[in-house]
């Protein structure tokens, strides 16, 4: 009989450096919020799981069920999301996880004059390192493919956005590229264009975008000390490409109404304007911070 000797402190250490280097994909690719501490806690707490499973007493670990239950505390713990965007995190989790492992075992299998059943996968320096590799290709090259290629056709659906009881609606992007907060009340930010939300604006408010909305919009922010526009505005900067230290002017809205999303209601979000067109088409005029989903 072949008896096996397990040192826990490797074992943990691997786990955890396996755990961490998922999690961090799977942050990315999503484009989850939390800080990144919650992500090391989790990937500690899935390795020390890791070895207490080796235990008989805790067998229930190793069965599916516990499987499942560890994976979705691990994720919980990762990232503070709710709902569907908890569940959506769960799912990469596996997804991704499942990738990785694929890998692992094909690469291992190339280089090495074994079987299937006899390649030593996960434990070895080269299944570690072929890990690293490849959640660090889907942290950056597979997050960057769903931004460019798939995000238009999944993620473009209509916005209505409501202020002093009245609505207007317009296509907008759930875009993972879009991290803008509000930096006085930790909003998130919706851009749109300043044309899609003009017929339910004030109209001092719009005379005033028509001298200094295409050239400083910090004038028109000024001017609300002194003039009443009946918005509650917003500054929030950005940068871009060819441009730093860039500002929006935003407005807190009544509320935004998701249809699609058994027309729920977000009561706080920003909505920042952009004198321009946003895309080429008009099936998108607005680029939505996803985090808006945490608060459906």
């Amino acid at each position: 009989m072949t008896t096996y000797v397990v040192y826990g402190d490797l074992l943990f250490l691997t786990n955890f450096i396996l755990d961490l280097a998922l999690l961090i994909a799977v942050k990315r690719f999503g484009n989850f919020p939390g800080p990144l501490w919650r992500v090391f806690l989790a990937a500690a707490f899935g390795a020390m799981i890791g070895v207490i499973s080796l235990s008989a007493r805790w067998m229930v670990l190793r069965t599916i069920f516990g499987k499942i239950i560890v994976s979705f505390l691990i994720v919980s713990l990762a990232f503070p999301a709710k709902g569907s965007r908890l569940i959506t995190a769960f799912i990469y989790f596996y997804l991704i996880g499942f990738a990785m492992a694929g890998g692992v075992m094909a690469l291992t299998w190339l280089v090495h004059d074994t079987s299937w059943q006899n390649s030593q996968l996960p434990y070895t320096a080269l299944g570690l390192g072929a890990a690293l590799l490849l959640a660090l290709a889907f942290s950056y090259w597979g997050a960057s493919y769903v931004k460019k290629n798939l995000r238009r056709s999944v993620m473009t659906e209509p916005l209505e956005i409501v202020l002093g009881g009245r609505k207007t609606s317009l296509p907008a992007l759930m875009d993972t590229g879009n991290e803008l907060l509000d930096p006085v009340t930790g909003r998130p930010v919706i851009i749109v264009e300043y044309h899609a939300v003009e017929e339910i604006l004030p109209k001092d408010f719009r005379q005033a975008w028509l001298h200094w909305g295409h050239s400083d919009v910090t004038k028109i922010f000024t001017m609300a000390e002194e003039k009443n526009f009946g918005l509650s505005l917003r500054l929030v900067p950005f940068s871009s490409i060819g441009k730093r230290n860039g500002m929006l002017l935003g407005f807190c809205p009544q509320c935004i109404i998701l249809p699609q999303r058994k027309h729920a209601v977000i009561r706080h979000a920003v909505v920042c304007l952009y004198d321009g067109a946003i895309g080429s088409r008009e099936d998108c005029r607005g680029i939505v911070n996803p985090a808006i989903l945490d608060m459906v």
